[in-house]
């Protein structure tokens, strides 16, 4: 049983997906593996979630992450893998593993549409192939043998699935022209920490925005251009502005800004949140040399990837 949710507190929007969803969200995932079919639990959460696609790749930098977004319950081989399922329905075999694992009303995960319809057809279970599903089951496919241990076949190049899609939006973003042959752990792990650098940046912004309004409306300053570090370290000059030895003030604001923001720091109090604008600062400023960091060697680790795949194709 679920906790007992306290009388007036706040749920999260999770919370509150999972609580109008069957089986409160949890989904069967059927992976096909080189030589076998292997069974995860999941969620549908994910499908609900905003920006969805952008984000589900980033949990699988790492076996820690992708544990919670998939959790595996069984894998079988199959002596005969094109049997196990094919126009002619699903074989015994692989029946008796999908529904070992299948709840009432449960939804099934698949990689093909052809799987889709087949499954559903022969054995009544409604399945589900799409975008999101299919970044998932790149997830599995990047992580397979930490995933599928007993999986000691690599995956034939021909079998490969495309890349990510929200990996190579965040790619592209960042102007790195990636294949998808190129991907390799490292890259992925170092494309994650640049997105959780984003996502920082990203639930800064509208507080940011919001802050840069401010500062037009009342102070008569125009932060349209500023950088999110620029506006950040602004806030923190009014409220602690007696912290600027040690600190990196001059290296983000100029010298008439720096005073500017010292001399006008009066006309804040009351109107914005100290603890508010100090917490911001503190995200935008530790992140901020990461994203740098992260932005360099992802490039060196693309550039060196490039390099080994054309020696390889020569």
């Amino acid at each position: 049983m679920g906790r007992r949710r306290r009388k007036g507190r706040a749920t999260s929007p999770t919370s509150s997906i999972v609580d109008r969803l069957k089986n409160r969200g949890l989904m069967l995932l059927l992976f096909e593996t080189p030589t076998g079919f292997a069974v995860f639990r999941s969620s549908e959460v994910f499908f609900h979630l905003p920006d969805n696609m952008e984000g589900i790749w980033a949990n699988f930098a790492d076996e820690g992450q992708a544990n919670f977004v998939v959790m595996r319950k069984e894998f079988q081989t199959f002596e005969d893998k094109a049997s196990a399922i094919n126009a002619a329905g699903v074989n015994k075999q692989l029946a008796d593993m999908i529904s070992r694992w299948l709840l009432p009303e449960m939804k099934l995960d698949v990689g093909k549409p052809e799987y889709k319809t087949i499954i559903e057809s022969t054995l009544g279970i409604t399945c589900v192939h799409n975008g999101i599903v299919m970044e998932i089951m790149w997830g599995i496919q990047h992580l397979l043998h930490k995933l599928v241990p007993k999986e000691k076949t690599e995956v034939a190049k021909e079998d490969r699935l495309p890349m990510s899609q929200g990996l190579k939006m965040l790619l592209s973003r960042y102007g790195f022209d990636v294949k998808p042959e190129m991907v390799n752990e490292r890259i992925v792990k170092t494309a994650s920490a640049l997105f959780e650098c984003d996502a920082v940046y990203n639930i800064c912004s509208s507080y940011l925005c919001e802050c840069s309004l401010r500062f037009k409306n009342i102070s008569g300053i125009n932060c349209e251009n500023w950088s999110a570090l620029k506006l950040a370290t602004a806030l923190k000059v009014i409220f602690c502005p007696e912290e600027e030895q040690g600190n990196d003030f001059r290296e983000v604001l100029s010298e008439d800004e720096l005073l500017k923001s010292k001399g006008e720091a009066p006309k804040y109090y009351g109107i914005l949140s100290a603890a508010k604008c100090l917490r911001t600062y503190e995200k935008i400023r530790s992140v901020y040399r990461v994203r740098i960091e992260k932005k360099i060697l992802l490039g060196s680790l693309i550039k060196k990837t490039k390099q080994a795949c054309e020696a390889e194709q020569a």
